[in-house]
């Protein structure tokens, strides 16, 4: 494969790890930290309300439960619902939001250098985010599981990295009849990835967005971004059911297992094409980070 150039930006309007692999650089010093990096800055897509209970506080021989951030975002929305006249009573809705926005995190994670269009991580990346970003797009363009598996293998994405990483990702977490789709909307210029739950009355009123590339925690489409325009200017680009969506998750796996590999020609490629984006750094357009809700 040739050099390429990146590829334009699917993201939308104002609007993240994994251990290292081997595109990371050994003297790169300034990637977005994860939150197991106590010290080291975090990710602003994981940053929400300061953990409960963080400091541990003993009692007896105990210590309290300790919330990790993601997981105060997603309480805290769902006391924002409830204030705002609009709670979340179903136990299943909020199984399905926790759940959710357990891949969301892990995707964040997963992609350790950051959202290749965004201010906030581009400073924090000295730029590395874009980088890894558009080699992504050499790797696995035309082809959602190529493209979430490259995104994977170099840690750094977009919003249709993100999205296609997170609908092969909640596959463990689908519930049999749960159907996971890749969404592209065209009016906002982005790509999220919407959970609907078995029947069809829940997947009518309790459809779920995982948007990594946003900030906050899983939320019921009605509460997202996304809400009004859904349905109107969208296109659903992939939909699987669990069993497709796990397939289709092994084969992003065996991609990234690929390109990580050592004594394959794609781990050459991918070299020669890092080597060439870090000597001609060229980011695309640019966004400042969005929150998911509305």
């Amino acid at each position: 494969m040739g050099l390429c150039s990146s590829k334009p930006s699917v993201v939308g309007s104002p609007v993240a790890g994994s251990p290292e692999h081997y595109l990371t650089h050994t003297a790169e010093q300034t990637t977005p930290s994860t939150p197991s990096s106590p010290e080291a800055p975090m990710s602003p897509s994981l940053h929400g309300l300061v953990a409960l209970g963080s400091s541990g506080t003993r009692r007896g021989r105990f210590r309290q439960p300790t919330l990790q951030p993601h997981e105060v975002q997603q309480a805290a929305y769902q006391l924002g619902m409830r204030l705002s006249g609009r709670p979340i009573e179903d136990a299943s809705d909020r199984q399905r939001l926790a759940d959710a926005t357990e891949t969301v995190h892990e995707t964040r994670l997963a992609l350790h250098r950051g959202r290749g269009n965004v201010d906030s991580d581009l400073r924090l990346s000295n730029g590395r985010s874009a980088t890894y970003s558009s080699l992504s797009y050499c790797l696995g363009e035309n082809d959602e599981n190529l493209l979430a598996g490259s995104a994977l293998a170099a840690g750094a994405g977009n919003c249709d990295h993100n999205a296609a990483i997170n609908a092969r990702r909640h596959a463990v977490r689908m519930e049999d009849g749960g159907q996971m789709m890749n969404v592209r909307d065209y009016e906002q210029t982005h790509l999220y990835a919407l959970y609907q739950p078995p029947s069809s009355a829940e997947a009518e009123e309790s459809p779920v967005v995982l948007d990594s590339w946003g900030d906050g925690p899983a939320v019921l489409l009605r509460d997202s971004h996304w809400a009004e325009t859904y349905g109107t200017s969208t296109n659903v680009i992939e939909r699987f059911d669990k069993r497709d969506a796990i397939d289709a998750l092994a084969r992003t796996t065996a991609f990234r297992a690929e390109i990580e590999d050592p004594q394959t020609d794609l781990h050459a490629n991918a070299r020669d094409l890092e080597t060439a984006f870090l000597a001609n750094p060229a980011p695309g357009d640019i966004f400042s980070a969005m929150p998911v809700i509305a």
